[in-house]
């Protein structure tokens, strides 16, 4: 969910990694995976059967999830649904194994459904 279209910088503020940071690749990585697997909810959606992102959320997803969309969307968000692979990397399988959100002005990620 974004304030626009998701930008680097962005992420960085979000996640609180510094420019100087000696993880720096390890999320500019991950924001790359991110862009590359994710489709405007409603495509997203209606691939799946769904005539909205509320439909598809409300089955796919727990109450916490549906609450952070509906809120996300009533702020004028952007939605936007994809997936990362465990079998591609190290650095993806890494975050794979986890459930998160990180939430801030502009960029919220709910990574907290389907986890590995």
């Amino acid at each position: 969910m974004s304030k626009g279209e998701p930008t680097l910088q962005a992420f960085f503020r979000a996640v609180g990694v510094s420019p100087e940071s000696m993880f720096l690749d390890v999320f500019v990585h991950l924001f790359n995976r991110f862009k590359e697997g994710m489709s405007p909810g409603l495509w997203y959606a209606r691939r799946f059967g769904c005539s909205t992102i509320d439909e598809y959320v409300e089955k796919h997803f727990g109450e916490d999830t549906v609450k952070r969309v509906k809120d996300a969307e009533a702020k004028g968000y952007d939605i936007y649904i994809g997936d990362l692979d465990s079998d591609n990397d190290a650095i993806e399988t890494l975050f794979c194994c986890d459930s998160f959100v990180i939430d801030s002005a502009k960029l919220v990620i709910d990574a907290t459904e389907d986890a590995w």
